[in-house]
């Protein structure tokens, strides 16, 4: 019956969500191994959900299959690095192309977001959120959907390196005035003044990552 399907969809989006949600904050790290029962029984559904949800995962990257079994994706250096230069890529030419025709409502929105950035005593996943979603601005700005879908996986997957960036001293202020100088860019309709600001932005999370992850010690296969 489709109220059938519209029940067990519902389920296995929650599922999906829940894990979505721990894998992106570390609670279920790189290696660690999923057991569909396990998972089925401690959030009290069948395992039909459980594993569509991982299926769904997997489709996005953020788990493997091996013989051995479900595991959450790991990440190498190699991996950090080519995804924060598809990353560049992406926004470069999104805000280049946008900051000259973006739509009314996105520009609205970027100015909310970067008011909202500016609140330091904001608490950190709440500013983490505020700051992905002033890129995830950007890359629509250009009205590219394949772009702005192949930007969302992109972050997905860097997303819990940017807890480790934020551990470097003064950066949330420091990422401040870096927005402020995007934002300016765009509202001044300055396509290379745009691409020079976020190259800097991008940049600077790389080698601050670099950085952090040495002194925090983080292994090949987390950064």
């Amino acid at each position: 019956m489709l109220t059938d399907r519209i029940y067990r969809a519902t389920y296995q989006e929650q599922v999906y969500n829940i894990l979505e949600k721990m894998i992106l904050t570390n609670e279920l790290p790189p290696g660690k191994r999923l057991v569909e029962l396990e998972l089925a029984t401690s959030l009290g559904v069948s395992r039909s959900p459980v594993r569509e949800a991982i299926l769904q995962l997997e489709q996005e990257g953020l788990v493997r299959n091996t013989r051995g079994g479900w595991f959450i994706s790991e990440i190498s250096i190699q991996d950090v690095a080519e995804l924060y230069d598809l990353r560049k890529l992406i926004e470069v030419y999104a805000g280049k192309v946008g900051c000259l025709d973006c739509p009314e409502e996105i520009m609205s929105e970027m100015k909310v977001n970067a008011g909202e950035l500016e609140d330091q005593d904001l608490e950190v996943e709440v500013w983490r959120e505020r700051n992905r979603k002033f890129h995830e601005l950007i890359v629509l700005s250009c009205g590219n959907k394949k772009m702005h879908e192949v930007f969302v996986r992109t972050m997905k997957s860097l997303w819990w390196c940017s807890h480790v960036a934020l551990a470097v001293k003064d950066r949330r202020r420091l990422s401040i005035l870096e927005h402020k100088e995007i934002l300016e860019a765009f509202l001044g309709q300055d396509p290379e003044r745009v691409e020079k600001a976020i190259c800097e932005h991008i940049e600077t999370v790389q080698n601050n990552l670099r950085k952090e992850g040495a002194r925090m010690g983080f292994v090949l296969n987390r950064i």
